[in-house]
């Protein structure tokens, strides 16, 4: 018996088909499709390019640079793009009619103009200022200008003279009001000890508080002894009352003693007549 090797079947690229475009897609694709000129550009125009870069900004920009063939300000496509975003059910018929109101408007560009390269700013920044001979010559033979730096540095020592001694007497009026001031503090202190002296030799108040406190302290004392005495007095009467309770039922237990003697006695006696 010949063995016979079956080889495994090779798997087929099984590839998915594409996917359909969506609602945004299809329309911009549909309605967007051709090369607008600058005058007519609309906002579906840019959205088309967006979808179409796989939603790269900066190649976006790069194609619209190429349309206008103007530096486009990459706000305008951001704030577009954020509007675009922000369908997401355009089945509904509402968010759709405003998907189209939102294609159909006019994309303002904004030209952004180019910076200069730095080396120009460099030059034009290191290009020495030449001044003429002739007016260097001048000021230095001129001999008035010494004169005015002088008065000039001898105005300003003045100034400044002026002001320390501004300064100064500044500090000593504010130095003697303070002085006025202290020395009318330590007065009133002063009276107000000597008059808490004598109030306190005239109102002794420590005494007076010990002596209400001395009171309190009696009046307590004294009412606790006058509910001791009414406690005791209301014990007193409870006791004598039970005493006089118990007395009244000896003596009536007595009573009923000496009538069963007399009944008996009395029947003794009547038996004794009979016979």
């Amino acid at each position: 018996m010949v063995e016979t090797c079956h080889h495994p079947k090779k798997k087929k690229n099984s590839r998915q088909p594409p996917h359909k475009p969506g609602i945004s897609a299809g329309y911009l694709a549909s309605n967007f499709s051709e090369p607008p000129a600058t005058s007519s550009l609309k906002n579906g125009h840019v959205l088309l390019l967006y979808v179409t870069t796989d939603r790269d900004i900066k190649a976006t920009e790069s194609k619209l640079r190429t349309l206008t063939n103007e530096y486009v300000n990459d706000y305008a496509i951001k704030k577009l793009i954020k509007c675009f975003l922000k369908f997401k059910k355009l089945t509904d018929v509402k968010e759709f009619a405003n998907f189209e109101k939102l294609c159909n408007a006019d994309f303002v560009v904004v030209p952004v103009t180019p910076r200069p390269h730095l080396n120009v700013v460099r030059k034009l920044i290191d290009s020495p200022c030449t001044s003429s001979p002739v007016k260097t010559r001048k000021t230095a033979a001129c001999g008035n200008c010494k004169i005015l730096r002088r008065n000039l540095q001898n105005c300003i020592r003045e100034k400044h003279a002026i002001r320390n001694k501004q300064s100064e007497g500044r500090k000593r009026t504010e130095g003697k009001v303070t002085k006025r001031l202290n020395e009318k503090l330590r007065r009133k202190n002063k009276t107000i000890s000597k008059l808490k002296i004598k109030i306190k030799a005239q109102f002794p108040v420590k005494t007076i508080c010990k002596d209400l406190k001395n009171a309190k302290r009696g009046a307590k004392y004294q009412k606790e002894k006058a509910s001791n005495a009414e406690n005791d007095k209301k014990s007193v009467a409870k006791e004598a009352a039970s005493q006089v309770r118990e007395i009244e039922i000896d003596f009536q237990n007595q009573l009923l003693q000496r009538e069963e003697e007399l009944a008996d006695v009395q029947s003794s006696t009547k038996n004794n007549e009979m016979e």
